[in-house]
């Protein structure tokens, strides 16, 4: 890991809106396709001399709640929100953000510090349900015929709306705010550069349905 801190006990409270998470996923007994048995990423040379971007800092996009914040400020973003989580949830963070994530490690585990307002998605009882104003997609596939057969030929742009969020978002500039027209099922088109986010599973399991996240106020209408 890159700015890694090592500790001697887990903290016992959070603030300035971060969630401290535990990450399953340290490639500990992972076997690439060529054979090669990684080694757990928490070791002080498991990443020898390199100061770059590894491509476990990509894999790691969930985790387990260890503690939430008891206040959450709307910092520097432009919406105001109260706290979805609790202790026990499994979180999905926006990818590229993980640079400003803290990385913890404590007894061969590795935690984050993660700011509330780029976690995606949380699952709870079995089911996962979007937060800060993101919406659960699935992609429409797009499909080409010839010859009176149709041949998959990868995805559309067109996204079918499967969850709605629980709580919408109080924008200080109320022409952000997300219309209520919507519904579950609707197939939709989203704004140009709003592409959205793919919830992965752990390192070796996909999700049984293949969804992403995205700001319910990049739908622009439906299909």
């Amino acid at each position: 890991m890159r700015n890694q801190i090592y500790i001697d006990s887990l903290p016992t409270a959070m603030v300035n809106n971060k969630v401290l998470v535990g990450v399953e996923d340290t490639f500990e007994g992972f076997k690439t396709k060529g054979g090669i048995e990684l080694v757990n990423l928490t070791e002080p040379d498991s990443w020898a001399d390199s100061k770059q971007f590894n491509i476990s800092e990509f894999v790691m996009r969930n985790g387990k709640v260890l503690l939430v914040p008891k206040v959450i400020t709307k910092g520097s973003f432009t919406y105001n929100t109260d706290c979805e989580l609790e202790i026990g949830d499994t979180v999905w963070w926006n990818l590229i953000s993980f640079q400003n994530h803290v990385p913890l490690i404590y007894n061969r585990k590795l935690y984050l510090m993660v700011d509330y307002h780029e976690i995606l998605a949380r699952k709870r009882d079995g089911k996962i349900t979007p937060i800060n104003g993101m919406g659960l997609f699935t992609p429409v596939a797009k499909t080409s015929t010839a010859l009176s057969y149709c041949v998959q030929t990868g995805f559309s742009d067109e996204w079918i709306l499967d969850t709605l969020p629980q709580r919408p978002l109080r924008y200080k500039d109320d022409r952000r705010s997300v219309s209520d027209i919507w519904a579950v099922g609707d197939k939709v088109r989203l704004l140009v550069g709003g592409s959205p986010f793919k919830l992965e599973g752990t390192i070796n399991k996909s999700l049984e349905k293949e969804l992403y996240a995205c700001p319910m106020n990049y739908v622009i209408c439906t299909v």
